[in-house]
């Protein structure tokens, strides 16, 4: 047994039967999961007493272009976050993942340099990039988008 933790899940209502399906060969006899549908397209899974904050379908999930949104609590050697997978309007995945509190944070020393550089307002805008995220149901009108312009 690892640090134990809980885990939210978020996917689209149309990759449920996915979801349910990669997570059928897992074995959840030291933990558990129920699932919600907030009648919103979003379904949320949610997992308790789960170790290191993996539910072991993540790879999976990214493997599949299965876009999801991921949070678990704090656990006794790590901090809580999230995790956030998408396809961009390119059709390339994009994984962003951030511990508690530091979403969107910059280090001083960079700031300094870039600065120093000149380059201060390019930097800025990249850190906000990254910390810039789709929201998750827009990523149904992109996938769509993205099938209409393979065929």
């Amino acid at each position: 047994m690892g640090d134990r933790t809980n885990i939210d899940l978020y996917v689209r209502d149309s990759d449920k039967d996915q979801v349910l399906s990669l997570l059928e060969g897992l074995d959840f006899s030291s933990c558990s999961m129920d699932i919600e549908d907030g009648g919103n397209g979003l379904i949320e899974f949610n997992f308790y007493e789960m170790n290191w904050a993996e539910i072991g379908i993540e790879s999976d999930l990214q493997e599949r272009s299965i876009p999801y949104d991921k949070y678990w609590s704090a656990g006794h050697e790590y901090p809580a976050g999230e995790e956030h997978f998408r396809i961009d309007a390119q059709g390339k995945p994009e994984l962003k993942a951030f511990l508690e509190g530091l979403r969107g944070m910059v280090s001083l020393s960079a700031v300094k340099a870039a600065f120093d550089g000149g380059t201060l307002a390019d930097f800025l805008s990249k850190a906000e990039e990254e910390s810039h995220y789709l929201p998750l149901l827009g990523q149904e009108s992109l996938s769509t988008n993205l099938t209409l312009k393979a065929v």
